[in-house]
């Protein structure tokens, strides 16, 4: 039985099927199919690797949008609404078929509404709006100022305060004192001074303020030449006085101011830093002029008030000054001495019995007798009736067949209307 021969036809032209002939012949070179790698051999051609995306953030429901925030905006059903929007400096975006809407400040949740709200009137019937954020903005505050070592711009992390930034920006540039600091709240533009020497040198708490993102810290040199502390009241000259960068000494300001008043009361001066006040007997430290611990500061910013000296006691009857007496501050004045400043009773005064009409905290007036004997024996043992701001010292006239006491007592009843004397003083 003969068999046909299949024979194959070629399209590929002579010379090139030859070539391709003489190439599949070669022998591969020794070792040349150890060093091809597997893979190699086996792979299939795959697709170029995807570029990698940021991961998206995962945040808390309560997030506020901030200024930088990355949104992808989306309604179901209507692919023509898919839009990423940036959250401009002002706070703002573009969305389509909406126009400019503020975003900054709101909850995702919050947009979301305000979006459907203005989506809902004619464009889309009951919109199903999605937002997310893809990318959040670094949040950050800043340091700025030439009071400030290292200004720039700060991450902000949750429960930071003005101390915290303060120390990351390298602290300040010089003396508290001489630095004007200033914050400047991102949400509200709302500008607050804040007291530095407080702040660092005491460490109140009051001016360490919880910072926000986008915050601003602004912090200035102040010129030494201008910084003053302020001295009112019973001076010379009441006003600001100049003092060096490390401030100086309340006497030297006091000195600085023209002195005192002979109606300042030292014993009560005011001493104003920050929100502390402090009052101070300025004898005290008048007398210890050499003492270093009795060396009282002030620096820039302070405030000093010397307060008017308004203890009085008054005389009346036979007195040869009669009158309103000004009270020496910061010491006792005694009855005895009281009457000889006056310029001691008239020779027509009855000095058995003085009267001193005291006044209580309730504004009740009560007369009390003082025996002249009694006065003589507390004068001899160097004891003394203490008289007290506002007292009235009554000498009354001699009467010939009357008692001192019911002289006194008449008096007492002429000048103030009071019936009764009280106990003795003694």
């Amino acid at each position: 039985m003969h068999t046909p021969r299949r024979t194959f036809s070629f399209s590929l032209p002579w010379p090139l099927f030859l070539i391709a002939l003489l190439c599949a012949c070669a022998p591969l070179a020794p070792g040349a199919l150890a060093q091809a790698p597997l893979a190699a051999l086996t792979a299939r051609p795959s697709a170029a690797p995807a570029a990698s995306l940021p991961p998206v953030p995962v945040l808390p429901r309560a997030y506020r949008l901030t200024p930088g925030d990355v949104l992808d905006i989306s309604v179901q059903g209507h692919t023509d609404f898919q839009e990423t929007a940036t959250i401009s400096p002002d706070g703002t975006i573009n969305y389509v078929g909406v126009g400019t809407v503020v975003a900054a400040g709101l909850t995702r949740e919050q947009l979301t509404r305000l979006l459907v709200n203005r989506l809902s009137p004619g464009q889309i019937r009951h919109p199903l709006v999605n937002v997310s954020v893809q990318q959040t903005h670094p949040r950050q505050i800043s340091m700025t100022g030439q009071g400030i070592h290292a200004a720039g711009v700060y991450d902000w992390r949750p429960g930071m305060t003005l101390l915290d930034a303060i120390a990351q920006a390298g602290g300040v540039a010089q003396a508290p004192e001489l630095t004007d600091a200033l914050l400047i709240s991102s949400s509200t533009a709302q500008t607050t001074p804040v007291d530095l020497v407080a702040l660092i040198e005491r460490g109140d708490q009051a001016q360490n303020v919880s910072l926000q993102p986008g915050d601003i810290v602004l912090m200035s040199p102040r010129d030494p030449a201008k910084a003053f502390v302020q001295v009112v009241g019973q001076v010379t000259h009441a006003g600001p006085q100049t003092v060096p960068p490390g401030g100086a000494t309340l006497q030297s300001v006091l000195t600085q101011a023209g002195g005192s008043l002979p109606t300042a009361a030292l014993s009560r001066v005011q001493l104003r830093h920050g929100t502390q006040t402090q009052t101070l007997n300025l004898h005290n430290l008048l007398y210890n002029v050499n003492d270093p611990s009795a060396q009282v500061r002030v620096v820039a910013g302070d405030i000093v008030n010397v307060p008017l000296n308004n203890n009085h006691v008054e005389f009346f009857g036979e007195i040869n000054s009669p009158g309103e007496m000004l009270m020496p501050d910061g010491e006792a004045l005694t009855l005895t001495r009281a009457l000889a400043l006056r310029g001691n009773p008239t020779r027509e005064a009855d000095q058995k019995v003085i009267g001193i009409v005291r006044t209580d905290a309730s504004g009740h007036q009560t007369a009390h007798p003082v025996n002249e004997d009694d006065l003589l024996r507390a004068r001899n043992k160097g004891q003394d009736i203490v008289l007290l701001p506002d007292d009235k010292i009554v000498v009354p006239r001699r009467r010939p067949a009357t008692t001192g006491l019911g002289v006194l007592s008449t008096t007492i009843g002429t000048l103030f209307g009071l019936k009764t004397l009280g106990g003795f003083l003694h």
